[in-house]
């Protein structure tokens, strides 16, 4: 294997949020200290607002500082007999690029 190969990963933990500066229960925020990959969007590094979505198994994700489009990402409950807020979220590097995988609950 040589370093181009390598892969690595990054994890961002979250803060809730007050009901009254989220506008809902049950959001968390993130503040990515680097540019990441969804899909086939870029997005900037930022504060990032995290959220339960009607879609089981999915949070959303999106800018917290503007309106921006919201992506969906994975969810992976410790406690899967729970509704939990994520707490944090994971990325996979590699060759100086990351790429948001899953957020992590529980």
């Amino acid at each position: 294997m040589n370093s181009q190969d390598n892969c690595s990963f990054a994890m961002v933990n979250l803060a809730p949020l007050a009901d009254s500066v989220a506008g809902a229960k049950g959001t968390s925020l993130a503040h990515v200290p680097f540019d990441f990959v969804v899909g086939a969007t870029v997005l900037p590094a930022g504060p990032y607002a995290v959220e339960a979505t009607r879609t089981g198994g999915m949070f959303s994700v999106r800018r917290a500082d503007c309106d921006s489009e919201t992506v969906l990402v994975h969810a992976i409950h410790g406690d899967r007999r729970k509704a939990v807020a994520p707490n944090k979220l994971l990325f996979y590097c590699q060759e100086n690029s990351y790429f948001l995988a899953q957020a992590l609950a529980g």
